[in-house]
């Protein structure tokens, strides 16, 4: 598999490529692999310019992160926008005092709602990765947040 982009250089940690799957350093693979982070499949892709020359010196894969039912897998204090019932977009989450997961997002959900949301223990593992911006959830503001 293999990744055009139109940029000179590419030394992001993980990046949203799609609304279905994220573009992750070997480090962020690894991250996840050592934690509670569910995820569908990973495949290595090489990185190119236009002009099929590598444009990184870090290695990537697509990763397909498994998404989450957000009425099953969240405290019921949270609340949400709805469409024709559904929860779209969250206007507060609260998460389980006993949560396990520590990197995961939530399916059908739009906007920052889609973003992946993660422990406090994998915000401390990641901290030096680049292409994150952390929130903390007592202060996220949901529609003003960018999908990863």
């Amino acid at each position: 598999m293999v990744l055009i982009s139109k940029d000179e250089n590419y030394e992001f940690d993980i990046r949203s490529v799609s609304k279905f799957f994220h573009v992750v350093s070997d480090e962020f693979l690894a991250a996840c692999n050592s934690f509670n982070v569910n995820m569908v499949d990973s495949v290595r892709i090489d990185m190119v310019s236009e002009g099929g020359k590598s444009i990184s010196s870090k290695h990537y894969n697509a990763v397909l992160f498994d998404e989450l039912d957000v009425r099953t897998y969240c405290d019921p204090a949270s609340t949400f926008v709805e469409e024709k019932g559904r929860p779209i977009r969250f206007k507060k989450l609260v998460l389980a005092e006993d949560w396990k997961f520590d990197l995961f997002k939530y399916r059908r959900q739009v906007s920052g709602s889609d973003s992946l949301i993660c422990s406090q223990v994998f915000r401390d593992a990641a901290i030096d990765f680049k292409g994150i911006d952390f929130t903390p959830l007592e202060t996220v503001v949901w529609s003003g947040i960018r999908r990863i």
